[in-house]
């Protein structure tokens, strides 16, 4: 509409866990504090050009999953990582290996052996020098 200011906001909120339950819980709860965000801006402010409004607009479904510590897959990629003297390390994160554990299929995602900081900032860093690159490719390439 002509002469009335439009003021676009937007925020991407990535959630991530590695129980579908949990997962659900804590979007229904971000949305309801959205929402209630929403409504105490009209209570607080003049509504005569708009009421604030969210809209939730999907860009991805990372689906939640795990492969246990025990099953074979995980004891095997850990020997592979101590038969290079590398150390096995756990964690939950966001991978390629998301899509099939959501499906009931073991997973598991290998890093690259090298060293790596402020993953998913704009000061990320990762040393790409041959020596530990090529070290650690040797653990996906173990037999």
């Amino acid at each position: 509409m002509k002469g009335i200011l439009t003021l676009r906001d937007f925020l991407d909120v990535d959630m991530r866990s590695a129980a579908s339950g949990a997962l659900t819980s804590v979007e229904k709860r971000f949305r309801a504090i959205v929402r209630g965000a929403a409504e105490d801006e009209d209570r607080a402010h003049s509504t005569r050009l708009g009421r604030v409004t969210v809209d939730r607009q999907p860009i991805g479904d990372r689906p939640a999953g795990t492969t246990p510590k025990e099953a074979t897959l995980a004891r095997l990629t850990d020997a592979a990582i101590l038969q290079i003297d590398y150390t096995p390390h756990y964690q939950s994160s966001a991978t390629d290996s998301n899509i099939p554990m959501s499906l009931g299929v073991l997973a598991v995602t290998i890093g690259s052996g090298g060293d790596a900081g402020r993953a998913h900032s704009t000061a990320e860093w990762i040393d790409v020098a041959k020596p530990a690159g090529v070290k650690g490719m040797n653990v996906g390439l173990s037999r």
